[in-house]
């Protein structure tokens, strides 16, 4: 119990292989944003697909993704029951599907929480494909192995740093996302 799980096996491989030909093809990616929403390839290096569960304009993604993260994020909500005691929250309607290639990564620790983004509680990451280097979290003195299919989700917050490893020969490819508190109107 270290506000961090690996679930292998969670997506299949013929549904990772179809997202990353589906990514490859999108006119709509972009070079990615860091933690300050800006382009800074000194701290983060990739391409990057900002996608939306709510919109129909991603729904041939989001049919291929959200029942795997509802999943994951369910398995870690009854592990860490905690999660139901706390004000209401939810998957967030926004996630990236990112692609590094060799030499690119986020080269700096960071969390998922911040003054930018102060309603994320949790983070969660899908790998769609395998490749020697993964994620490392220093606080957990942990290296989540990149294993296609495999989603890990994890606490936004200070506690849970954590760095991309930078691929060095293949590209790696990633879906990520959060959850989040939900407004109140009050």
């Amino acid at each position: 119990m270290l506000g961090l799980e690996l679930y292998p096996d969670v997506m299949s491989p013929q549904t990772c292989n179809q997202i990353i030909s589906m990514f490859e093809d999108d006119q709509r990616k972009s070079p990615g944003k860091s933690m300050d929403n800006i382009v800074n390839e000194q701290v983060k290096a990739s391409t990057d697909l900002h996608c939306d569960f709510t919109s129909d304009e991603y729904t041939d993604y989001n049919n291929l993704i959200l029942p795997t993260v509802v999943n994951a994020v369910n398995k870690f909500r009854s592990t860490y029951q905690f999660l139901d005691y706390i004000d209401e929250w939810e998957i967030t309607g926004i996630y990236n599907i990112q692609r590094y290639l060799p030499g690119q990564g986020f080269f700096i620790p960071h969390c998922e929480h911040s003054a930018f983004f102060y309603r994320r509680i949790l983070a969660w990451m899908i790998y769609l494909n395998t490749t020697p280097e993964g994620t490392e979290f220093p606080y957990q003195k942990i290296k989540l192995q990149a294993s296609q299919g495999n989603a890990a989700v994890w606490s936004a917050h200070w506690t849970h740093p954590h760095k991309g490893v930078t691929p060095t020969t293949q590209t790696k490819y990633i879906v990520t996302g959060w959850c989040q508190y939900k407004i109140h109107n009050v």
